[in-house]
């Protein structure tokens, strides 16, 4: 039985470092670096925002310098390392919530575990807005107001993209 969470665990493992770039850019083009101008404190899920894209994509229209790049870079690279071991703790606990489901555990057991899970999910949560609040600390006054009004009018463009679908 170890052996066979032992293969689950390494294929997970396996899947997730190989996967968590393309699912962090799904997350987080819509979140921290995102769309929403209040990106420190966007709490809506992935797929209630559009994709826009992540901020260095637009290097040049705010005038980001290699520095500030290189410093968005790197706290991203810090942020992926982070999720990697954290997705991992996250898929080990709901793996040890499932098992002591399966061996009709005390409640008190499930209800320890389950908080397990929760602190995990929150610390992932609390993680996607520290990375958000790194990258937008980077610009300067100026960039920072550039991009809040190129969120705005992608924003305004989707809203009369989906109200024209709807009619």
């Amino acid at each position: 039985m170890k052996r066979f969470f032992l293969k689950l665990f390494a294929a997970f493992f396996l899947f997730s470092s190989l996967s968590i770039s393309a699912v962090f850019s799904q997350t987080q083009t819509r979140g921290a670096a995102g769309t929403h101008p209040s990106a420190a404190s966007n709490t809506n899920t992935p797929s209630s925002k559009p994709q826009f894209g992540f901020i260095w994509d637009y290097a040049k229209p705010l005038g980001l310098t290699k520095t500030q790049l290189g410093a968005m870079k790197m706290a991203f690279e810090e942020f992926q390392k982070d999720m990697i071991k954290l997705n991992a703790d996250l898929s080990l606990s709901e793996l040890n919530l499932q098992d002591l489901l399966n061996k009709k555990a005390s409640l008190k057991k499930i209800k320890l575990q389950v908080e397990k899970s929760a602190e995990i999910s929150g610390e992932i949560r609390y993680q996607r807005i520290k990375l958000g609040r790194t990258i937008l600390g980077v610009l300067t006054p100026e960039q920072l107001a550039k991009w809040h009004e190129m969120v705005q009018k992608f924003e305004a463009s989707q809203t009369s993209h989906s109200s024209q679908k709807q009619q």
